[in-house]
């Protein structure tokens, strides 16, 4: 990956710091829980590595704290457009989470 990308990508995770996400029920979930809109906020972004694969694929490592209920995974991915912002959007590219550690519950 060029350094203008993994610099603009490090930017975007960085914007996402503050922010008020609109997240509908997860389609992993919906059987289960009813459709509405959560508004939960994105409280820091930290701790961000990016690395380029030997494929050329790109893997970004990052630490999220976020208002309780956040559907964290859908945070990143997007869930189809179900997340506004998400990660995925603000890079502009396809995302998965490949591992989700919850490092700490704070009572804040």
């Amino acid at each position: 990956m060029a350094k203008k990308k993994t610099k603009e990508q490090l930017e975007a995770l960085k914007g996402l710091e503050g922010v008020k996400l609109a997240q509908r029920t997860p389609d992993r979930v919906a059987h289960r829980r009813a459709d509405l809109v959560r508004r939960r906020s994105v409280l820091s972004t930290s701790n961000p590595l990016v690395e380029t694969m030997d494929d050329g694929s790109t893997e970004v490592e990052f630490t999220l704290r976020c208002e309780s209920g956040t559907y964290v995974k859908e945070t990143v991915h997007g869930d189809g457009g179900r997340t506004q912002p998400s990660v995925a959007a603000l890079i502009r590219a396809r995302c998965e989470v490949l591992w989700l550690d919850v490092a700490d519950i704070h009572a804040d």
